[in-house]
């Protein structure tokens, strides 16, 4: 008997998961489960940390994403009409993996309204290499069958269905012993049965213990804008969202033990990995079908004629031919061409940029195709400056490395005119490039990484004494009512949870507890 938890919810579903990463890993060895997935909402930034937490515990790690699906399109954002389903996606492989950052990432910068949004014409492009399950009660097919229309959920499951393809897809089982999962689990296992199309067991976990909800409770109300004790705050109805034992949900699902078992047959399905330690570098598309070192070779000895005219003296020719040598073997020829190509359309453009800087400007091939415009022969610089800050970022076990290599290694383009750099270079020059590397590099991204990091350091200081906004009133006069200063009262305290449950809000009393 074995079970995957294939919707969890980290603490990088800002405000509404409370699955920390480290001890999720760890929750999941303890169950004596062998894999988990991390499916937070609409972002993926949390799936590095997640993979080496997995990876340290002996975890199999399943990537994926809970994504939000627009109604209509995700160009259309009209209040009141445009909203959206959620839908989970799991990355079966790599090219599932670039798949989903590549919608993940598009509901950002093209689909985003309240929330960031995909919709059916990017996944009819990019869903090969996933797996769907149908969502939560906020996925399509249960907000169909709750409206009553079972032709519409049976029509929206089939349409996945015919995708993803067989086995693929699948009708995702939820009871958190919510009314509505009252109403809707029976249809979608009726659902399931008249399609054919298999079925999954969740639980919607957004904390590792049942006794957490107290916590994910808290993180709602800041996320809301509200306290524990007002009336109209926004919580989940049941403390049933937690990482659940393989008996617990067996036991949940007695009716279709296959749900839970096809749990692990989709884990099985999924083997993506993290290439970690090797140089990814974009791949870069000469001209005219030309070999790119060929090409590269040529910008570099026409631009030496450029730069010093036809008498060219020998020391110039060695130096760029050693130069070339060592950037063809190090692997960076890409590199060079990227940086050139928009370093070139900047100029174009007329947006400004300097002559060099760093160890970026010691390199006669970067002065030779116009990266830079500080001629290293005349200043008496060194390429090995360059060169062997780059070997070192290659020993093992440094930190430094090929993210180094960026627009600040050889050039600055003004901060005013970066972001119409930018949107301009996206859309024409670097449309001829092909992100081999399957990395999501958009700065927007991270933006919200940062904005996460901000949000996990400074929203418990910020945020505790708004959400139980009496809680230290009370802890005042509980310290004046027996004679001891308010600054004491908090060290103490524990000798007054007899008096705070007897005499005060049993709602406050979980509060010091929790803290």
């Amino acid at each position: 008997m074995s079970f995957v938890h294939l919707h969890v919810h980290t603490e990088y579903s800002l405000l509404d998961g409370f699955c920390r990463i480290d001890g999720l890993a760890k929750r999941v060895r303890e169950l004596g489960q062998t894999a988990v997935a991390i499916t937070d909402h609409g972002v993926m930034y949390g799936a590095v940390d997640f993979y080496r937490a997995c990876k340290k515990e002996g975890v199999k790690p399943i990537i994926g994403c809970e994504v939000y699906v627009a109604t209509r399109t995700r160009f259309d954002k009209v209040n009141k009409i445009d909203g959206n389903h959620h839908l989970i996606l799991l990355c079966k492989n790599e090219t599932g993996y670039k798949n989903l950052i590549k919608m993940v990432s598009a509901a950002f910068t093209e689909g985003f309204y309240s929330k960031p949004r995909i919709d059916k014409q990017l996944l009819e492009q990019y869903h090969e290499g996933l797996i769907c399950l149908s969502a939560c009660l906020a996925g399509e097919i249960p907000q169909a069958l709750l409206a009553g229309d079972y032709e519409r959920a049976k029509a929206a499951a089939l349409w996945y269905n015919d995708l993803f393809g067989p086995g693929n897809y699948y009708i995702e089982l939820q009871d958190h012993g919510l009314a509505e999962d009252e109403t809707v689990l029976p249809r979608l296992i009726q659902l399931a049965r008249d399609t054919g199309i298999p079925m999954a067991a969740t639980n919607d976990a957004h904390y590792l213990r049942r006794e957490d909800a107290r916590v994910q409770e808290i993180l709602l109300c800041i996320q809301t804008g509200k306290t524990i004790q007002d009336a109209d705050k926004m919580e989940f109805q049941t403390d049933e969202f937690y990482l659940k034992t393989t008996e617990e949900m067996y036991s949940l699902f007695s009716m279709v033990p296959e749900a839970c078992a096809n749990t692990a047959r989709i884990a099985e399905q999924c083997s993506f990995d993290f290439d970690f330690g090797h140089t990814k570098i974009p791949y870069y598309k000469a001209p005219d079908g030309m070999d790119n070192q060929a090409y590269f070779e040529k910008l570099c000895w026409e631009g030496l004629e450029r730069r010093y005219g036809p008498d060219v003296p020998e020391a110039n020719r060695e130096r760029l031919q050693y130069e070339i040598g060592v950037i063809r073997s190090m692997g960076y020829t890409n590199y060079y061409l990227i940086v050139f190509d928009y370093i070139n359309f900047a100029k174009s453009q007329n947006i400004p940029v300097g002559p060099g800087r760093g160890s970026g400007a010691g390199s006669i091939a970067a002065y030779c195709v116009g990266i830079t415009d500080i001629d290293p022969i005349r200043y008496n610089l060194i390429f090995e400056r360059f060169n062997v800050f780059e070997l070192e970022a290659r020993r093992p076990g440094c930190t430094a490395g090929p993210h180094a290599l960026s627009l600040a290694k050889h050039q600055l383009v003004a901060a005013e005119t970066f972001d119409l750099f930018l949107d301009g270079y996206r859309g024409t020059v670097a449309d001829r490039h092909h992100r081999d590397d399957g990395r999501n590099t958009d700065h927007d991204a991270q933006n919200r990484q940062q904005r996460a990091q901000w949000i996990a350091a400074n929203l418990p200081k910020r945020q505790q004494k708004r959400v139980a906004k009496h809680l230290f009133t009370l802890l005042r006069r509980i310290a004046c009512d027996h004679a001891v200063d308010a600054m004491h009262a908090a060290p103490r305290i524990g000798r007054h949870i007899r008096l705070v449950r007897h005499e005060h809000d049993g709602d406050l009393v979980g509060l010091v507890e929790i803290g």
